[in-house]
Order: structure tokens, then C-alpha cells, then sequence
């Protein structure tokens, strides 16, 4: 598999796949005793790039997790500092980081819990690089959500300013469907509203004032909804890679009002490659666009527009070597949007 001659990248930011010999992305940690997985960027007032991080200190048993966060300067991170070690201290996971500016103001979302079959809580701390114990804002929800054990949660921000909380519930099937709630404010949410059932990882975007859009995947395929009443009807679903079995999905604005799809796709057993391709507001796909050449085992897909119109992609990137199974967060900065 060979990449798109027309895609440019930023020099010095990308160490692109090959399809022999394959190098790594870049890691935003060169800490040999962090494990870090499942990223988030976000971008500071004065342009600085920043991650946050699990770290899960035996990956191979996912027994604990805690939070970090990296800032890049001068075209390197710096050291990855623990975030929240207080919640630490009293949840085994603090888990899943997801970053949302609201008027000015950078929010990390985040679950803790202390066991993946009971109550898991949803949480909100305010990001401060030289504090790292922030107050943390425990998120109200409807009474329906609360004694849910499922952790995942994915905030976004509309261009209206609604927050837009989407997630997993277990289904009275087994398994779990996804939902979404709203909130005007970003700590109390309302009732929930059902996407999908018996799917996962759901994600939101929004088009230029046009349509809100939700992916997500239902066992090892891909769907996107789309939605013009704010998620009170929802399009048929639109398989985003018929035939292939995906491992994460993210949906991203483009400059031109558009939304790009990003996903990751199984390569003959052997690892995903990642690939994108565009969405219109009426539900048409462009072409698939792979962006890597070589099946590598990354997970965890997550894609920010930088304030310069490029973008900043983060991954998990599983390392097995004498028997030991380590991960990194890599990155790989791209100029354009897909073709």
C-alpha cells in the first residue's frame, strides 16, 4: 500500500511508515516507565501544543491508570507530568482524557473507577500547567446514567455552544448502545438520547453551520449518522469502509465546512493502517486516502485542527519485545485536509 503522492507533511514532525523496515512516529514521551495510551491534544492561547495521556503502569494487565500531560516547545515535548494524582489515590483508573475549550477555557474530561463492572464517575478538572490539583467537578447527569459502569465519554462543543456528552450504556440485550446528552453549561447534563445500539465509541462532529454527525462502530464495522434537528432524528447510517474492519474512528471539521472521517483499518491481521476520507453534508464519501504504509499496531485515534489550519494527530502504538508488551503515544502532524 503505497501513500497518496498529493499528501504533504510537516517536516521534522512525521516519520512516515514505510512499507519495509517500518520506523515509529515520533513518541511525545521518551519516559521508558510510562505506558501511555488514549490521547487527547489541545491547543494552548499561545499556540503551544499539548497532550494528555494515560498511563497505564503494567500494560499487559491494564490493572491501574493515572493521567499525564506533555506541551511541545521548541519542536520537542517536555517531560510528561501526572495530572489529578490526588483522584489518583482514591480510583484504581483515571482514565481516558478528553480536552474541551469552553469560552476560553480548557476543561479535561476524564472517568475514574474502580472496577469496570461497577459505577464509574464522570468527571471535569480545569487545565493549569503549574497546577496540576485543579478542583475537580464531579458531572451531574440524569438519573438514568447514574450507576452506569461503562467509563467512556466523548465531550464536544457546538458551534451554537452546547456540549455535546456522548457514550456507552449497557443495553438490556448485554453489551451497550451509545447515546448522547446535552448540556448548556458543561457539568450538568440532560436525558440521554439513543444513536445505535449495540455499538461503541462514539464520536461527534459538527459541518459548518450545517448538520451534526456521530461515528461509530458496530462490532468491527464503521458507521456515521448524520442529524439536522441537533440529534433528534438521525439519517441512515453510512458505512464508512465497506469490507474493512475498523479499529477507531474520528471525525474532524475541514476548512472547507466539510468533515473528514479518520479510521483505522485492519491489514490482514497484522495491524491497522490509518486512512481518511471526506463526508459532505448530504451523506456523500470522497475517496479513502491511506495515510500510513505499513500495518502497525496503533489504537486510540485522536485529530485536532491547529489555529495555522494543519493537523495534529495522536495514537497508541503497542511494542512487544522479549516478551513485554509496552505502548507509546506517537504523532504525526498533516498540512492538508483529504483530497
Amino acid at each position: 500500500m503505497k501513500l497518496n503522492s498529493g499528501l504533504r507533511f510537516v517536516c521534522g514532525l512525521l516519520i512516515v511508515l514505510v512499507a519495509v523496515g517500518a520506523k515509529a512516529l515520533p513518541p511525545i514521551s521518551e519516559q521508558d516507565y510510562l505506558n501511555e495510551f488514549a490521547s487527547s491534544a489541545f491547543q494552548l492561547p499561545d499556540n503551544r501544543i499539548c497532550a494528555v495521556f494515560e498511563n497505564n503502569p503494567d500494560f499487559s494487565a491494564l490493572s491501574s491508570s493515572r493521567l499525564y500531560f506533555v506541551c511541545l516547545k521548541e519542536r520537542r515535548f517536555t517531560k510528561a507530568k501526572p495530572l489529578q494524582e490526588t483522584a489518583s489515590r482514591e480510583f484504581t483508573y483515571v482514565a481516558n482524557p478528553r480536552p474541551l475549550i469552553i469560552n476560553g477555557k480548557i476543561w479535561i474530561y476524564f472517568n475514574a473507577y474502580n472496577d469496570l463492572t461497577k459505577e464509574a464517575k464522570w468527571g471535569r478538572f480545569a487545565f493549569d500547567e503549574e497546577d496540576a490539583e485543579t478542583p475537580i467537578e464531579w458531572l451531574n447527569t440524569s438519573e438514568v446514567l447514574q450507576g452506569q459502569p461503562s467509563a467512556w465519554i466523548f465531550p464536544a462543543l457546538t458551534d451554537s455552544g452546547k456540549i455535546v456528552l456522548s457514550y456507552e450504556m449497557n443495553s438490556s440485550a448485554g453489551g451497550s448502545d451509545i447515546y448522547f446528552s446535552l448540556s448548556n453549561k458543561g457539568q450538568t447534563f440532560g436525558s440521554p438520547v439513543r444513536l445505535a445500539e449495540s455499538a461503541r465509541q462514539a464520536r461527534f462532529a459538527e459541518f459548518y453551520k450545517g448538520p451534526w454527525a456521530f461515528s461509530y462502530k458496530v462490532g468491527t464495522a464503521a458507521y456515521v449518522v448524520l442529524s439536522a434537528d441537533e440529534g433528534r432524528s438521525l439519517s441512515a447510517p453510512i458505512h464508512i469502509s465497506a469490507g474493512a474492519v475498523i479499529q477507531d474512528t474520528f471525525l474532524l471539521q475541514r476548512k472547507d465546512g466539510d468533515l473528514d472521517v479518520y479510521y483505522l483499518v485492519d491489514i490482514e491481521g497484522k495491524g491497522y493502517s490509518l486512512f481518511r476520507r471526506k463526508i459532505t453534508r448530504t451523506g456523500i464519501l470522497g475517496n479513502e486516502e491511506p495515510l500510513t504504509s505499513a500495518a502497525v499496531s496503533i489504537e486510540k485515534l485522536h485529530a485536532l485542527r491547529l489555529s495555522s489550519g494543519k493537523i495534529f494527530l495522536t495514537l497508541s502504538k503497542t511494542i512487544i519485545a522479549n516478551g513485554t508488551k509496552t505502548s507509546d503515544v506517537v504523532f504525526m502532524t498533516l498540512m492538508d485536509d483529504a483530497p
